[in-house]
């Protein structure tokens, strides 16, 4: 099996391993050893690692898998309690200087920023309508469907947490992927100095050179298509 994405590499590694495993005991008490006192313990020790940080990145990206069901629910409840908080403002406060401080509805599916940003102006003004309300309004500001500042304080904060975690879990997969490509880069080149030294150390077509594991495609050789010269030959 050849090595062509992070995926093939554990099981090219075991390939490579089971090959030293058995170069080992053939050359014992001795072992095939590489550069940097770097042997066959080591190569298991740092496959497992790489598997490890495979198995973090599953954990995670199965967790964000999870909350994108529960992220929409957020955001659609967030998105009403902001509509009707400006319609409201909009049919009580009509006469007031409330009316041009009102956000916009942001897009269901916008990122956190702009999505978030205008909940929390919905709220500074929800704020001054009830410290500083018009003449004639009763303060404080309660909506038809019983919301109020403080439960509207309490879901937009619910739904920051809900972001914040799923940015945190995206940063910390892609440091973990790229942890995980320099170790994988460092195998690789580990076994491609295995397969150096063995083919160095053994004759040529002999069984220890010829049944080391692939770890690259085998190379096709395209062939030349034939140009026929200006005389047509």
């Amino acid at each position: 099996m050849s090595v062509k994405t992070i995926d093939d590499l554990p099981w090219a590694l075991v390939q490579v391993l089971t090959h030293w495993k058995n170069l080992d005991a053939q050359v014992a008490p001795g072992e095939i050893t590489l550069s940097g006192n770097y042997g066959r313990t080591e190569m298991l020790r740092d496959l497992e690692a790489l598997n490890g940080l495979s198995d973090e990145i599953l954990a995670r990206v199965n967790e964000h898998k999870a909350m994108a069901g529960g992220l929409i629910a957020h955001r659609t409840e967030l998105k009403e309690f902001l509509r009707s908080f400006v319609f409201s403002v909009r049919g009580l406060l009509m006469d007031s200087t409330f009316i041009e401080q009102l956000p916009r509805l942001p897009d269901l599916h916008a990122h956190q920023g702009p999505f978030m940003h205008p909940m929390e102006s919905a709220l500074q003004v929800w704020r001054k309508i009830n410290t500083n309300p018009p003449q004639g309004f009763a303060a404080p500001l309660v909506l038809a469907s019983g919301l109020t500042l403080a439960k509207f304080e309490a879901k937009v904060q619910e739904g920051k947490s809900v972001f914040d975690r799923r940015a945190r879990l995206i940063t910390e997969e892609r440091e973990i992927r790229r942890r995980r490509e320099r170790l994988a880069a460092q195998l690789r080149n580990r076994a491609i100095q295995y397969h150096h030294i063995v083919s160095g150390s053994f004759p040529a077509g002999s069984e220890e050179v010829r049944t080391l594991p692939r770890l690259w495609p085998p190379t096709v050789r395209k062939k030349k298509a034939a140009v026929a010269n200006s005389s047509g030959v």
